[in-house]
């Protein structure tokens, strides 16, 4: 035999070890011979690394996923050869396409002891727990956790040990919901949960990434984890529906847990795509004309889930249609039985009068009854964000003992001409505010009913007329606070009620030049841009059959 040192190259995610000439016979050996005999896993590493065939890549996405899942998230129109990029898109295009029916599935499979899926191998759950829990909803957060990170992070839980660097995405949108987990990992990793101001930083998460996850790639039954700020711990939510009509884009999240009192999730997205933009020059008011047509549909669809407790989020013009839909859900005719209703609103565009009027309205018949909603009014912006200055004012009634309106003000060095870095970087990193961009500061601004400032002066004069020197005492056994402490309270109250009722009243939304200037363009370019906007549109559609 003459000795010969063959050459090596990597395909179809095996080491495949090419024949020396002189060994003709061996060059008949298949490549799918060698793959038996390298795991899933390993396999799966390789392509991570290397990239290889698109086909080799589906097959081995099917041995580890199985066939359905595998066809909703493989991309058929890709090249036949893929790179590692592309390999890792795909991957987490798997991530974001599971669905709560999949789990489902997969935990049925794995409880039945036949594992035909090579991924649940590398399941982390107890069988003693998979005994306990008859279904995948069963499980408690923390295996619901790991048994979804299969699927969300699989490099983790296989320990492929690969470092990914940085990728190239063909469509980044179609892999937000695996990336938003991993965000909010490190928000709860590195957050800094006794700010005041951390309440706001998984809404905003939430707001400036689920909605924007390309409509093709998000499936009814979707799951996403959720910060619930009273729990201290995430929780996992279903997409119930999802709405899409002309730039507007809503999706209900429900959460899957049992027994917790808590919200439901109906996320706006802003504006992304010409359809978008034309619902920002609406001339009756930003996206006013495109919400109003889906009003009926948005009812269905939170009735049909039947939820007691919403929290609705938007960025930009999603956080409009956000308003828009808080605004809906006290309107008497609607019928909505909610107890709480929560917005959050980031980078906000004002709503026209009209519609703020009748809120007010609204809200002051609900405030004759004995039976209301406790709302919860969240918004967050720039003032030299100049998208904020479009429309008259934000939904307003720190007044009643009922809502409760929070401001997040965020300031900088740089002014308007700064505006889209003020409207698209986001206020919080990793939980925390980020002071780092532009000199960020902010100042947060809190209403308080006035049920909560007459408690708090009533307990100022019970210890005004109390004995001091049985406060001393008593002092020594538990926590009494000072007078000093409640006074401080108190005045710090009073200062936030005056600060809001003045903005409420549009002593700050806007400076009187902001107010007429925007009010002339409102009624005189706007409508023309709007038209001409629209006209353009419909004639591209027609022109394009």
């Amino acid at each position: 035999m003459v000795d010969a040192i063959s050459n090596s190259s990597v395909e179809d995610g095996v080491m495949i070890l090419e024949a020396p000439i002189e060994l003709p016979a061996e060059e008949k050996v298949k490549k799918e011979e060698v793959s038996e005999k390298v795991c899933s896993s390993d396999r799966l590493k390789t392509f991570l690394n290397n990239g290889g065939r698109k086909e080799a890549y589906r097959l081995l996405l099917i041995t580890l996923y199985g066939k359905k899942l595998t066809q909703r998230a493989f991309p058929k129109q890709w090249e036949g050869t893929l790179s590692r990029d592309h390999c890792i898109e795909i991957l987490e295009r798997i991530g974001q396409s599971i669905t709560l029916d999949d789990l489902e599935e997969y935990y049925a499979e794995l409880k039945s002891g036949t594992i035909k899926s090579e991924v649940l191998k590398h399941a982390m759950v107890p069988y003693l727990r998979m005994w306990w829990a008859g279904s995948v909803r069963d499980l408690p957060p923390y295996w619901m956790k790991h048994f979804l990170a299969l699927f969300r992070d699989p490099i983790k839980e296989m320990k492929l040990e690969i470092n990914l660097g940085k990728t190239s995405y063909i469509d980044r949108e179609a892999t937000i919901y695996t990336h938003y987990s991993h965000k909010l990992k490190h928000l709860q990793e590195k957050g800094d949960r006794t700010r005041p101001e951390f309440f706001y930083a998984a809404p905003e998460l939430l707001a400036r990434s689920i909605p924007y996850a390309n409509p093709r790639s998000v499936f009814d039954g979707a799951i996403i984890p959720v910060f619930n700020q009273e729990l201290g711990r995430e929780v996992f939510y279903t997409l119930k529906g999802q709405i899409h009509d002309n730039g507007l884009h809503a999706y209900l999240f429900v959460p899957i847990e049992k027994g917790e009192n808590l919200s439901a999730q109906l996320l706006f997205r802003g504006t992304n795509g010409y359809a978008s933009v034309g619902r920002d020059i609406d001339s009756k008011g930003i996206g006013k004309r495109v919400f109003a047509a889906n009003v009926d549909k948005i009812e269905h669809l939170i009735k049909k889930a039947n939820v007691s407790k919403i929290e609705v989020v938007g960025h930009s013009l999603g956080a409009a249609d956000a308003q828009r839909a808080v605004a809906l859900f006290v309107d008497p005719l609607r019928k909505f039985d909610f107890k709480e209703i929560s917005l959050f609103a980031f980078c906000v565009p004002r709503l026209e009068i009209e519609t703020v009027n009748q809120w007010k309205a609204d809200l002051k018949t609900l405030a004759e009854k004995n039976n209301h909603p406790i709302i919860r009014l969240n918004f967050a912006y720039h003032p030299s964000d100049a998208v904020t200055w479009t429309g008259d004012a934000y939904l307003s009634g720190a007044e009643l003992d009922f809502v409760y309106t929070n401001y997040l003000i965020v300031n900088s060095e740089s002014g308007v001409l700064q505006t889209p870095a003020h409207h698209t970087t986001p206020f919080f990193l990793d939980g925390n505010f980020n002071f780092d961009v532009d000199g960020r500061t902010f100042e947060l601004r809190k209403s308080f009913p006035n049920s909560d400032l007459s408690a708090e002066l009533q307990k100022l004069e019970e210890i005004k007329n109390s004995w001091q020197w049985w406060r001393g005492v008593k002092s020594y056994f538990v926590k009494v606070e000072s007078k000093e402490d409640v006074e401080k309270r108190i005045e710090e109250m009073k200062k936030h009620q005056a600060e809001i009722s003045m903005m409420e009243k549009g002593g700050s939304q806007h400076s009187w030049m902001v107010y007429s200037g925007w009010s002339t363009v409102r009624y005189t370019v706007q409508p023309v841009v709007y038209y001409t906007f629209e006209g353009i549109r419909t004639f591209g559609k027609w022109w394009g059959g």
